[in-house]
């Protein structure tokens, strides 16, 4: 699914610019500020292209301008942070799409905060020292670039929980109801899924055509490396395909909304195309 514009997003291979970028940490000078706190946090294991990733609000009271300039985790050696960048698709005419990149730092906004949500600003956690599980909680603390540090404790949730931990911080659209096929086959043409995956999944779009690798073949349900379920698809939709692709983010629908797309993308698949491999 090829989404030229604002709702889409994909990741770029970022494995070896991960620990060049590493969360600037610099522990000697850092110090903790009661000014500065760390809102609704969640950790979920299992992240696309990471062991997990972290979500969180950092709020600054005060007024003057700031940046995250790092992330550290209790329980990962190292973490990095990646945020949507605008690149041109060599694929669509010079359109551009926003892929998801390793960045050293993260401006506060004007009101002195600043939102790592999916398929926004994301804090990735490497080598855990230990494996996680939902229930679990992580310890995590930011540092800006005036030196400053926050910490809280973050739970380890579900992704399906991700939305509900995240809402009251507005960093999710909210879901809206029950996930129908109509909904999904609606979305999947609204949001170009056609132009890669063709009308009926094929993976044979005319921007599909020129893309390698190619487009996912929605008959055959062996070629859903992320996971074949419909949890798995949906969460894919907002994470995106590790090591890059083409395969854009759709961080701007709801859960509910990626749920009925993820529907209508399991009732295209023909059973005799994953048996005859």
């Amino acid at each position: 699914m090829l989404h030229i514009g604002v709702g889409g997003a994909r990741w770029t291979p970022i494995a070896a610019w991960a620990i060049a970028l590493a969360s600037g940490f610099t522990a000697g000078c850092a110090r903790e500020d009661a000014r500065v706190h760390l809102e609704r946090a969640a950790v979920i294991v299992d992240a696309v292209g990471a062991p997990a990733a972290a979500y969180f609000t950092v709020r600054d009271e005060r007024t003057r301008a700031d940046s995250v300039t790092g992330v550290s985790a209790d329980v990962a050696q190292f973490a990095t942070m990646v945020s949507p960048q605008p690149h041109r698709m060599p694929t669509s005419g010079g359109s551009r799409a926003m892929l998801m990149s390793p960045v050293a730092t993260v401006p506060l906004g004007r009101t002195g905060q600043v939102r790592f949500a999916p398929g926004g600003h994301t804090a990735l956690l490497y080598n855990l020292q230990r494996p996680l599980a939902v229930g679990d909680s992580v310890r995590l603390t930011v540092q800006l670039q005036s030196g400053r540090t926050a910490t809280t404790t973050a739970p380890v949730v579900a992704f399906a929980e991700l939305e509900r931990v995240l809402a009251d911080s507005g960093s999710m659209p909210p879901s809206g109801g029950t996930p129908s096929l109509v909904e999904g086959k609606a979305l999947y043409r609204s949001n170009g899924c056609i132009t890669c995956h063709g009308p009926v999944g094929y993976g044979d779009g005319v921007v599909g055509r020129t893309l390698v690798p190619p487009p996912r073949d929605f008959r055959d349900s062996l070629a859903f490396k992320a996971g074949r379920d419909g949890a798995h698809i949906a969460k894919m939709l907002v994470l995106g395909i590790p090591a890059g692709g083409n395969m854009p983010l759709y961080a701007h629908l709801s859960n509910q909304q990626r749920a009925s797309l993820a529907l209508y993308v399991i009732s295209l698949r023909d059973t005799s195309v994953s048996d005859a491999h």
